[in-house]
């Protein structure tokens, strides 16, 4: 099984969806260069659409849309090039945009996935993201 989003479709066709990766996941846990980032609970959401070869990231200050790669020998990738625009700043909510920034630049970097039961570790060189199964 190889899952690659690229930006080709039909009219009328979707893939099935993987049961691995075809999910809505909650970011349990973001550490970046070796440190861990405080999250408040449940604030950012990731929507994985196999059938659509898409991805859609809800940080709490803003939701970011593309696509993603998953290969079988454990190779992924990401990219967000959309978004709506930022709900936070500096002077409102520096702690929430911080992590919207922190999330940006992680999962643009992963390189790598596994799973183990319900979550998904996604892992680039400097930074590694768990993700747990919703619901």
């Amino acid at each position: 099984m190889a899952l690659l989003g690229a930006g080709c479709a039909r009219t009328g066709y979707a893939a099935e969806p993987d049961p691995v990766f075809d999910a809505t996941w909650t970011v349990e846990s973001m550490v970046i260069d070796g440190e861990p980032v405080d999250l408040a609970s449940d604030v950012i959401v990731v929507d994985i659409d196999t059938s659509l070869a898409s991805v859609e990231a809800a940080t709490g200050c803003r939701t970011l849309f593309g696509s993603f790669t998953f290969l079988d020998d454990g190779r992924a990738g990401f990219t967000l090039p959309g978004g709506t625009k930022p709900a936070c700043d500096d002077d409102t909510e520096p702690w929430l945009l911080a992590i919207d920034r922190s999330f940006a630049s992680a999962i643009g970097a992963v390189e790598t996935w596994s799973t183990s039961g319900d979550e998904l570790t996604l892992s680039g060189p400097d930074s590694e993201l768990v993700l747990l199964r919703a619901g």
